[in-house]
């Protein structure tokens, strides 16, 4: 569990209990025992002020996952290479979902393992 007054490398605040941002305070990975079990898809821009919100966000998530980083900001990205990474990231999360829809008869899929 990170310390009371922990940050990450920006400046943000690490722990739940001292954040004053929404999200890090609602619902973070090390407090939070429930997982999002269906595939998802995290684009993280480097240079996103959201980005380390972003990180927590995909340590909720259990199920098949796929985290794509890039150099830039709270945007797509514009070079090449990390687009096609985006482009392939979300077809093959769209096939995931769609081949778990099936294979669970569309059950919910969140855990909770309380």
């Amino acid at each position: 569990m990170p310390d009371e007054d922990s940050e990450d490398e920006r400046g943000y605040p690490t722990n739940p209990k001292t954040s004053t941002e929404p999200l890090l305070s609602r619902y973070h990975p090390e407090q939070e025992t429930a997982r999002i079990l269906i595939p998802t898809l995290h684009i993280i821009g480097e240079q996103d002020k959201f980005a380390p919100q972003s990180r927590l966000v995909a340590r909720l998530c259990g199920g098949e996952k796929r985290v794509v980083e890039h150099k830039e900001g709270h945007r797509m990205p514009s070079d090449g290479r990390h687009q096609w990474k985006v482009l392939t990231a979300i077809a093959s999360t769209i096939q995931a979902a769609y081949f778990n829809f099936w294979a669970f008869d569309g059950v919910v899929l969140v855990t909770s393992p309380r």
